[in-house]
């Protein structure tokens, strides 16, 4: 059976080769011990490898060289909203289509005329000032249209924490949906009332407010309903601005096959700028985007055939494509902090290549 010496036995057994060393000298001090010496030396060598010393001075470079590793790993990798950051955005797009959270109260003051004095009002509560005239109230189960006449939309309002989204065509039809939405229609002039009644039956009337002082339709969406759906076609672009918002996307959906309805982004063109990074985003072959926990203000948005948008804010993360193309735009660590903390990348720069080199050399002549 073969026995495993160790570093103890090894020691013994250098003594016993000293002692026959120094004993073959002092009889004879021409003696050959060179066998002896080249022994002990070969000894001293395998004791080296046995023992612990080599690990221990092994372990503090291949310690530091992995910490190395994983910080130079974890800040390429992770991304700001890891550590709590968020990523300033900015935004300027053409969009046929936006839906947005309101973040506040908003209200639009400046009227806004309706062509061929046209409008539809779908999921709405409808009063009108003169209920002798038409109707007194309609639900939100009902539906209303007008035709003719002068009709202006005189206010619209948006409440805290609605969703609200604009949607418009090239023929030139507006259309707002949304909850916590109200409004009021100013008549004059001969308009052609349609609505469908309590079951649901068409029913026509009309309004000659010729020379007389406009009568008033005021809506308003349930607190707790469908989203509700004015359109109307207006005679000159509509702009809202200076509007805070909790959320903000850009999609409509498309029935491609019977039941497997598809949301496909409404952008056309745009940019989206990372400031933090100093990125630009061309979203005109990338089109899709989306926000998660954005907050910001909508600057202008102006309706006109088409949708322009500018926006400023921040975000948690901020995605780009669709599908398996979808990228994750939000700034990784080490690119945040050479673009906003340059004292910081410069002392962790310098820390992990000192580190860096530091563990090579004792790896190498240990």
């Amino acid at each position: 059976m073969t026995r495993r010496h160790s570093a103890a036995d090894i020691n013994e057994i250098q003594k016993r080769l000293t002692s026959r060393a120094t004993a073959s000298l002092a009889e004879d001090p021409n003696a050959d011990i060179a066998d002896l010496l080249r022994r002990i030396e070969e000894l001293n060598k395998l004791k080296s490898l046995l023992s612990p010393n080599l690990l221990m001075r092994l372990l503090a470079p291949l310690s530091v060289g992995a910490l190395c590793l994983a910080f130079l790993a974890i800040t390429l990798v992770v991304r700001v909203d890891a550590i709590g950051l968020r990523t300033p955005v900015a935004l300027d797009v053409t969009a046929q289509s936006v839906t947005f959270v309101a973040d506040s109260d908003w209200l639009q003051e400046s009227p806004i005329n309706l062509t061929a004095g046209h409008f539809r009002a779908d999921r709405f509560a409808v009063s009108f000032s003169d209920p002798a005239k038409a109707f007194e109230t309609l639900s939100t189960r009902q539906w209303l249209e007008a035709n003719g006449g002068n009709l202006v939309l005189h206010s619209l309002s948006v409440r805290k924490g609605s969703q609200a989204t604009v949607d418009t065509s090239e023929s030139g039809q507006t259309a707002i949906y949304g909850t916590g939405l109200r409004g009021e229609i100013h008549a004059n002039g001969q308009t052609t009332l349609r609505w469908s009644g309590p079951n649901r039956e068409m029913v026509t009337g009309g309004l000659d407010l010729e020379g007389q002082p406009p009568e008033i339709f005021s809506l308003a969406t349930a607190a707790d309903g469908p989203p509700g759906r004015l359109a109307f076609v207006p005679k000159a672009s509509i702009t809202i601005r200076d509007l805070s918002i909790s959320a903000l996307s850009f999609g409509r959906e498309m029935q491609i096959a019977p039941a497997d309805p598809r949301f496909t982004s409404t952008i056309t063109a745009g940019t989206l700028r990372l400031p933090s990074v100093d990125r630009d985003i061309d979203l005109s072959t990338d089109r899709a985007i989306t926000f998660t926990g954005l907050v910001g203000r909508i600057d202008s948005l102006v309706v006109d055939h088409k949708i322009s948008l500018r926006f400023d804010g921040d975000a948690k993360k901020v995605l780009v494509g669709s599908g398996n193309g979808q990228s994750d735009l939000t700034p990784s660590i080490l690119a945040y902090l050479y673009r906003n903390q340059i004292v910081t990348f410069l002392f962790a720069s310098f820390t992990f290549t000192w580190g860096a080199l530091w563990s090579l050399t004792r790896l190498v002549f240990a």
